[in-house]
């Protein structure tokens, strides 16, 4: 904004330089992109890849017959203390 001139008509400043990116410049930019590109393409297959095969075991879990209700019994069992109140009084 240092380098802008005079307010024009519409309010916007004026600017009275620019600067160009040569052939060579936007060769190693697109290389640079087209690299970024590729690693963040990878990095997302991988993602996906890997919440398929935890969505699939979740689903594989869930077909066992009374999954979540035997591991509520075996937690309650684990903090039933009434057997052993009647054996040690």
């Amino acid at each position: 904004m240092d380098k802008a001139g005079p307010m024009a008509v519409n309010g916007m400043p004026m600017f009275l330089s620019f600067r160009l990116v040569s052939i060579d410049d936007t060769k190693k930019v697109l290389e640079r992109y087209n690299k970024i590109k590729e690693a963040v393409t990878n990095a997302l297959s991988v993602l996906i890849e890997t919440m398929d095969r935890i969505r699939a075991e979740r689903k594989r879990l869930r077909s066992f017959p009374n999954f979540e209700e035997e591991e509520k019994e075996e937690d309650k069992d684990k903090n039933d203390n009434s057997g052993y109140n009647r054996c040690n009084p």
